[in-house]
């Protein structure tokens, strides 16, 4: 079975693990802040605890933070648990991103922070963004799913993601990186007072999911969990998103383990091999599929970007559960991120609606891409997706 994600583990990554007594939290912020071209960086336990300690770092008698309804709902959650109140503006069909004319009319003097995002690697023209708004507004560049150099220094800070399914990954975790020390110092000062070392019991918890990973994600291993799962209903434990509450995860005070910056400086060496194979089969993905005569009737592709750090394929179909079905019977495990919009979900109804973040959460699929894959599987999924439209 080919698994919808996977991380890039290799022997590195296991030797760094088992390097016992070594790591540094300010080692790998040094190496993260020189890799992607900023004077600071700070890590956090997870990418959302960037947002929630920038809110809470830099007080203000203005308290609204303005977001994509299309966005991972872990966002929205730090904005509220940061006492802050949330405005949602939709996105475009073409790129699933929130521009400046979406932004723009959700704009008030109450605004504190805006949040573009650069979802699945596609670029929003934050310079634009900011030169049309208030001097005083924060703009925090959401680049979880952008890892890039070239993205993410138009606004005043950006938050990185690094959990299991970003582009390098530590398990869990989160970077803030800025070039303004006003910005970084607060921060800094803040999670020195409000943030702890993590406790045996999370480090350990941390390292066994760590080698869990490592091995599960195997195609032979994977497909017999799966079958486990469809006939015995193995994973039902697993805790998932819980769509009608807002939420922190209970160990987002803790930073890092040792052992996930050791992970993380193996990981930071291999992002521009990463970058590029994703590349190479997001062009392969679209010289299969554009050519198909049903590219723009039964399925739905965002033109090729030069510039997207391809996080993700994402196709919209308009029968996406028989199609995942179809493609699974052959082997191809297709994801769904996101499949909600906020919105839309339980703890967010009173918010405005946003008619093409719902319509696109209700389409989106995403075909495998990450590095361990070869250009076969990319031919053969292209193939499979294709039969199943």
């Amino acid at each position: 079975m080919l698994s919808r994600n996977k991380p890039y583990f290799d022997i590195r990554d296991l030797a760094a693990a088992l390097s016992f007594f070594t790591g540094s939290a300010k080692h790998y912020e040094r190496l993260f802040a020189k890799a992607f071209g900023y004077t600071y960086a700070l890590h956090f336990p997870y990418g959302r605890d960037v947002l929630y300690a920038l809110l809470k770092a830099l007080p203000s008698k203005k308290k609204e933070v303005v977001m994509p309804d299309y966005t991972c709902m872990v966002m929205p959650n730090a904005a509220i648990k940061a006492n802050h109140t949330l405005k949602v503006v939709d996105v475009s069909l073409e790129d699933y991103n929130a521009h400046w004319e979406h932004f723009k009319k959700a704009i008030t003097k109450n605004t504190k922070v805006i949040v573009p995002t650069h979802l699945f690697g596609f670029t929003v023209d934050v310079k634009k963004i900011k030169r049309n708004m208030a001097k005083d507004i924060i703009i925090l560049e959401d680049v979880a799913l952008a890892l890039d150099p070239k993205i993410g220094h138009d606004g005043d800070a950006a938050l990185f993601s690094t959990g299991f399914n970003k582009h390098i990954t530590t398990l869990q975790g989160g970077i803030l990186a800025t070039d303004d020390k006003n910005i970084y110092e607060k921060v800094l000062a803040y999670r020195n007072k409000a943030y702890r070392k993590p406790s045996c019991v999370t480090t350990i918890r941390r390292f066994i999911t760590f080698f869990a990973y490592y091995f599960v994600f195997n195609r032979i291993i994977y497909g017999l969990l799966d079958y486990a799962n469809a006939r015995f209903g193995l994973l039902k434990r697993i805790k998932r998103h819980n769509y009608s509450k807002i939420m922190l995860p209970k160990d987002h005070f803790e930073l890092f383990s040792k052992f996930q910056t050791r992970v993380g400086v193996a990981q930071l060496k291999k992002y521009k091999e990463i970058n590029k194979k994703r590349m190479r089969y997001a062009r392969r993905y679209h010289a299969l599929l554009e050519k198909d005569k049903r590219c723009g009737k039964s399925f739905f592709l965002v033109p090729f970007d030069k510039h997207s750090t391809y996080s993700h394929f994402p196709i919209r179909v308009k029968n996406r559960d028989i199609v995942r079905e179809r493609m699974k019977a052959k082997g191809i495990e297709a994801g769904t991120t996101l499949d909600y919009h906020t919105s839309g979900l339980p703890a967010y109804k009173k918010l405005k609606k946003c008619p093409h973040s719902a319509k696109i959460a209700s389409e989106i699929i995403n075909l495998p891409n990450y590095p361990s894959l070869k250009m076969k599987d990319i031919d053969r999924i292209a193939k499979v997706f294709l039969d199943a439209i």
